[in-house]
Order: structure tokens, then C-alpha cells, then sequence
């Protein structure tokens, strides 16, 4: 996994983008410094892991540009926090 131990503290989510050519996504992110690992390409909805700061930064874009933006998964110790705090 891309990032460490920053990403494993902070996080990671698995998203999948659709309305959008995964080229055209993946250039737009490499401008925006938008971290990216373990993209599978299907066609054309593009699946790819991201911190969640990187997440804020796609929200952002996903609204500029009007593609979709489904998180398959969250993980890392945020999110376990979290669960932890709906109890």
C-alpha cells in the first residue's frame, strides 16, 4: 500500500468512479496531487484505494466535473474509531 503507516493511521477507501474516461480521471487527479493505488479498470467505471485526504480533494473534483463517486470501503484506524463511537 502506497503511503505506510500515514495511510494504515489516517485510512484508505476503495472507490469506484464512472462518467468519466479512466485516462481522462487519472490525469485530472495526477494535477490535482491526488494519491492513487490499486486501480483495476472494467470497462469503464475505474476502481482504484485513496487516503481520505485525497477523498476531500475527489469530492471537490466529482462536483467540478460531474462524475460518480461510490466508496466500495473504508478502512484503517479512523474508521474503526468511528464505528467505535457510534456504540
Amino acid at each position: 500500500m502506497k503511503g505506510g503507516t500515514n495511510a494504515a493511521l489516517s485510512g484508505s477507501v476503495k472507490i469506484q468512479i464512472s462518467g468519466m474516461y479512466p485516462e481522462e480521471f487519472i490525469n485530472l487527479a495526477a494535477d490535482k496531487e491526488i494519491r492513487l493505488w490499486g486501480m483495476e479498470v472494467a470497462g469503464k467505471p475505474l476502481v482504484f484505494s485513496t487516503d481520505f485526504s485525497s477523498l476531500k480533494k475527489l469530492k471537490q473534483m466529482q462536483h467540478d466535473r460531474g462524475f460518480s463517486v461510490e466508496i466500495l470501503r473504508e478502512t484503517g484506524f479512523v474508521v474503526w474509531l468511528r464505528l467505535l463511537g457510534k456504540r
